[in-house]
């Protein structure tokens, strides 16, 4: 059985903060750009002087020992969109959880009259 365990999210940045200096999480970098041939992998765009490509995690649940799918090569500007995907995902999310939570409580609402 899994267990999953939370922590508060200030502890968990700062742990993977850390992380991403470790020199595990470098070499495991350089392999993921070397795998996707010093391109983004969303653009397409070549790694040069002055595109720097940087590595996104499409999911933590294997943090500290990724596989290779998931990770994606990706330059600045790709992934500072996949961040605004992303975001933009947790909020639409959290209107529908909300949503989803006042159509309860009215549903409660109605019984107890």
């Amino acid at each position: 059985m899994e267990v999953k365990t939370w922590i508060p999210y200030e502890i968990w940045i700062k742990q993977y903060r850390e992380y991403l200096k470790s020199d595990y999480w470098l070499e495991r970098r350089s392999f993921a750009i070397e795998l996707a041939n010093y391109q983004c992998q969303r653009c397409g765009i070549i790694k040069t002087k002055n595109v720097k490509l940087e590595v996104h995690h499409l999911n933590y649940k294997r943090l500290y020992c990724e596989l290779d799918s998931d990770l994606m090569v990706v330059c600045k500007k790709c992934h500072k969109i996949l961040h605004k995907i992303k975001d933009q995902k947790r909020k639409e999310q959290l209107k529908k959880r909300q949503k989803q939570r006042q159509k309860q409580r009215q549903k409660q609402r109605h019984k107890k009259r």
